[in-house]
This record gives C-alpha cells, structure tokens and sequence, in this order.
C-alpha cells in the first residue's frame, strides 16, 4: 500500500533580531509542504530520530523563497541543509504533527 500523501502549511518564525523598539522579532513565514502519512508507531516511538523522520516524510514543497525572493525548487539536497536550520526543523515537525494527529479532529 502505497504512503498516503498530503499538503500542509508550514509557518516558520524566523529570528529578525532587535526591532525599532530594542525587542527582538521574529518574522513570519509560511510555505506549504507536501508529505507522506508514516505509520504512527514510527512517528510516535521513543527513540525515533526526527530528522530522519522528516527526511523521509517530507516529499517535496511550494512557495519557498530564497533570500534573493526567487522561488527555491524541492530538492533532497536542499530539504537536507533546511533541517539543519533549528527553527525550520521545528516548524516542519510542528506543522507535520499538527496535520498527523490533530488535523483529524478538525475534520481535514
């Protein structure tokens, strides 16, 4: 049976450091990401490493910008350097999860 896949938003707060009031901001963004559905007992098990969950899930995405403002196509290779990124990695679990577990309940 093949992985059910999905798209999902991803929100990502991204650190702007210090705004004009001295206080650090954090940016919004937001990309849609395409994943799989993996077996929950993978997803939930205690010792599971999350990027590697995340490298297998995440299959592919759309309005994603460089820092130049042009679009950045998928690629396993980039995917790979964007986990590296602790923010970029939390938002992803997040929004994975988020889909995973409580997307049901609100009837997605």
């Amino acid at each position: 049976m093949d992985e059910p896949a999905f798209d999902w938003n991803v929100d990502v707060g991204v650190p702007a450091g210090p705004g004009e009031d001295g206080e650090n901001a954090i940016r919004a963004e937001r990309f849609v990401g395409r994943f799989v559905a993996l077996p929950i007992a993978e997803v939930q098990a205690p010792d599971r490493d999350i990027a590697e969950i995340l490298r297998r899930a995440w299959r592919g995405w759309r309005d994603v910008q460089g820092e130049d403002g042009e679009p950045v196509p998928f690629s396993e290779a980039v995917r790979d350097r964007m986990l590296e990124i602790a923010y970029v990695r939390l938002a992803v679990w997040s929004a994975y999860l988020e889909a995973l577990l409580g997307g049901a309940r609100r009837g997605n």
